[in-house]
């Protein structure tokens, strides 16, 4: 399900009621890859002009990858936690006149994978 808007969105699949059908699974999981995809777009845009960007800006941006082993309650408990922190930053939110101020825009992605 997606939830949010001009400000962002969250997508999460618990959301989707009931048991999963085909067509509805079909339709989540086109969604999210459409997501996914937008994600890649936008930091490969990002790095491609990376050089355009005060140094502060060039600070300020982040490309982390974290590996961990958790179960699935503590995977939720952080992606929690850090949306919490992720919103905590609206109310510091500058005017669009602000010198120096550009959209800064978040991507999280946590999911478990395969033993390697």
């Amino acid at each position: 399900m997606v939830e949010g808007g001009a400000q962002g969105y969250a997508l999460e699949r618990r959301q989707v009621p009931g048991p999963p059908r085909p067509g509805r699974t079909g339709a989540v999981n086109t969604v999210l890859h459409e997501v996914a995809t937008q994600h890649t777009q936008e930091m490969s845009t990002f790095l491609g002009t990376l050089h355009g960007w005060s140094g502060e800006w060039r600070a300020a941006s982040d490309l982390s990858d974290f590996y961990m082993r958790l179960t699935p309650e503590l995977a939720h408990e952080m992606r929690d936690k850090v949306h919490e922190l992720i919103e905590s930053y609206r109310e510091k939110e500058v005017d669009r006149d602000t010198e120096g101020s550009a959209p800064y825009r978040v991507h999280l992605h946590a999911f478990p994978r395969e033993e390697d």
